[in-house]
């Protein structure tokens, strides 16, 4: 249940962690508890441990996507690693073997890094119309409008995706500035 928590109150990680750490001891293999593990330590904010979890993953079980997908987000928020999260998330889009939604997200946010607007929008375009989008869906898709200065499209998708509960989806701290930078300028109008 804490993987899918976007809050983790400091009190359960504290008594929490510790057992997950002894557990990782034990069993240092286990790609579902460093998979685990390392989004939770995403969530807390500890992105040195979350990276360093999620690569692990990666060598015990190199085809799992979700991992990458996760490495990829992280990446492309580092200064001079954009195109290594573009290396990532085409990788991981390459081992699913076919195109999931949330790794097409993912791909959509490192080319905004990449300042590929309009490749942006159009990925997030493409798969906000061909499945059941969700929150986040709709929330990359008005970031790549916003900078492409589609402004009315893209308070649209804004609103859209604060109706389907924006506030509850976990977002990076790249995706929650600009969330903020929207929400402030989208009130303005």
């Amino acid at each position: 249940i804490l993987v899918y928590s976007d809050e983790i109150p400091a009190e359960t990680w504290d008594r929490v962690s510790p057992v997950l750490e002894h557990n990782l001891e034990r069993f240092p293999d286990n790609a579902s508890l460093l998979f685990a593990l390392g989004n939770l330590h995403l969530r807390r904010g500890d992105r040195p441990r979350a990276v360093e979890l999620l690569n692990r993953v990666t060598q015990v079980k190199p085809g799992h996507f979700l991992a990458l997908n996760n490495l990829a987000a992280i990446l492309a928020e580092e200064p001079g690693r954009v195109d290594e999260a573009m290396e990532t998330i085409d990788n991981a889009i390459l081992l699913a073997a076919y195109e999931i939604p949330t790794l097409l997200d993912t791909k959509a946010v490192v080319l905004i890094h990449q300042g590929n607007y309009q490749a942006a929008a159009d990925l997030s375009q493409a798969v906000t119309a061909s499945v059941d989008a969700t929150d986040p869906r709709y929330f990359f898709l008005a970031m790549s409008l916003a900078m492409l200065g589609e402004t009315d499209e893209a308070r649209l998708a804004m609103a859209e995706a604060e109706r389907l509960g924006l506030d509850q989806a976990f977002l990076t701290e790249f995706e929650k500035q600009q969330s903020a930078r929207l929400r402030a300028e989208f009130a303005k109008l």
